[in-house]
């Protein structure tokens, strides 16, 4: 027996997975970083603004094609600060979101 409520339950879901405070705030700081770390590159590296999104994406995301690579020292350093404390956010979104989910879950099989 299926106990899914269909499609108007998943949308209950997502819509508090967006509305979750740990949610918006790792979100929040994610994109600060985003948006930030692609001026920084843009600045250092003398890249297009959406060269420098798209090499900040591709570290984020832990792919790393290797077409674009920081060149400077400084550069360097920050790529590294960066990498460090960029993923772990992405990681923890990625987790608060799984665990709403299967608390929503959970109590929805109590009912």
């Amino acid at each position: 027996m299926n106990n899914a409520k269909g499609p108007q339950s998943d949308k209950k879901i997502s819509m508090r997975i967006f509305r979750h405070p740990k949610f918006l705030f790792l979100i929040g700081v994610a994109s600060i970083l985003i948006v930030g770390g692609a001026g920084i590159f843009s600045l250092l590296e003398g890249w297009s603004y959406l060269d420098s999104l798209y090499f900040t994406v591709s570290t984020i995301t832990t792919v790393g094609y290797g077409d674009l690579h920081v060149t400077q020292t400084l550069s360097k350093l920050i790529a590294i600060f960066y990498m460090v404390l960029i993923v772990p956010f992405v990681l923890g979104s990625i987790e608060l979101t799984v665990e709403i989910i299967h608390d929503k879950m959970l109590k929805g099989m109590k009912r």
